[in-house]
């Protein structure tokens, strides 16, 4: 009975001893300042090609390429609120913990849409690029939450090369043309 005390006791010690390594502290939702999303789509599904980035000032930026209704550069202006709560939710769904790429093993999968979503914070950029969909469930929710605050911008169209607007468009910049 006493050795197996002895050894417990031993072994909590060497336990509590052990040096920890110290985990890097995610930003927390206050230190993000731009929250960036970039989508490609698959010719064989949804082909929507554009890049938006919303700023923690309520701007916006946008560039619709393929597929999309609103082509061409866009910048627009929400309420801050939005950005607010997809920072909160990027920094509670471990997006800082995240791989860096999904499907993590190195495949590429063709004619699959892919996402690459980068988050700005404290003067530094975090990237994961989604191929085909394949990321972690709250990184698609991450990304969905994207997709419902950049309907809620007010865009006006830019014209190329300059700072002028054309006119306040109300459509969703992710809403794809329609058949026919």
């Amino acid at each position: 009975m006493r050795r197996s005390t002895l050894l417990v006791v031993l072994f909590c010690f060497g336990c509590s001893s052990a040096k920890t390594v110290p985990r890097p502290i995610s930003p927390s939702a206050e230190e993000i300042t731009e929250i960036h999303l970039e989508r490609t789509g698959s010719p064989l599904g949804d082909c929507s090609a554009f890049k938006v980035t919303l700023h923690r000032d309520g701007t916006a930026d946008y560039w619709g390429d393929a597929c999309v209704i609103r082509k061409g550069q866009h910048r627009g202006n929400f309420d801050q609120y939005y950005f607010d709560k997809l920072a909160q939710l990027i920094a509670s769904q471990g997006f800082f913990e995240m791989k860096d790429r999904y499907p993590d093993n190195g495949t590429v999968i063709l004619d699959a849409v892919n996402s690459v979503i980068k988050v700005t914070h404290s003067g530094k950029q975090t990237s994961i690029f989604d191929n085909a969909r394949r990321g972690l469930v709250e990184l698609w929710a991450i990304e969905m939450l994207i997709d419902a605050t950049i309907e809620k911008v007010e865009w006006e169209k830019r014209v190329e090369g300059t700072n002028k607007t054309l006119k306040r468009e109300h459509v969703s910049p992710t809403a794809t043309k329609a058949p026919g």
